[in-house]
């Protein structure tokens, strides 16, 4: 059987996740339950908790967006602080099964969305969201008429500077 936790005692001994995480944050931790819930209740209605890993994937933008209104609630009352750290240990998962750690035992790869082509503005390019198939924090790259340019770079179409 695999764990994922070291197998040497000393090393287990240095991942104190009960006295080193949980006490520590207990009250904290209790609010990402909920959100993890009420998320789950949202995006998976009537289906048994679980991080459907299609939905919902703009996780940095979305971690800020909460951050801007961290210490408020949010309109479903759930609280804006434990939204943005739901995204931030989903950011930090991902980091990690990316560098090869087993996939989260709660979470579910879902189909990803298929193709969609947005209507570009008169003069810019097409732009289309197209899955990658790499594990990593944007699973998306845009094309347009030059080729892919990953999420987050520069697709600028000509040496004008405009986009």
């Amino acid at each position: 059987m695999y764990s994922i936790l070291p197998s040497d005692a000393k090393e287990r001994k240095a991942i104190p996740l009960a006295s080193g995480v949980l006490d520590y944050f207990t009250q904290a931790l209790i609010e990402v339950a909920k959100v993890s819930f009420e998320g789950n209740n949202q995006h998976n209605p009537g289906e048994p908790l679980h991080w459907a890993r299609g939905k919902s994937q703009d996780h940095a933008d979305t971690m800020l967006r909460h951050f801007t209104e961290r210490g408020t609630l949010d309109v479903d009352k759930m609280r804006h602080s434990a939204k943005m750290v739901w995204r931030a240990l989903a950011i930090l998962q991902l980091e990690m099964e990316a560098e090869g750690y087993p996939i989260a035992r709660g979470a579910v790869e879902t189909k990803k969305p298929p193709v969609e082509t947005q209507e570009a503005e008169v003069g810019l390019p097409e732009i289309k969201y197209v899955p990658t198939n790499k594990e990593k924090l944007s699973d998306f790259v845009y094309t347009n008429s030059t080729g892919q340019i990953p999420c987050g770079e520069d697709y600028r179409s000509d040496s004008s500077g405009h986009y």
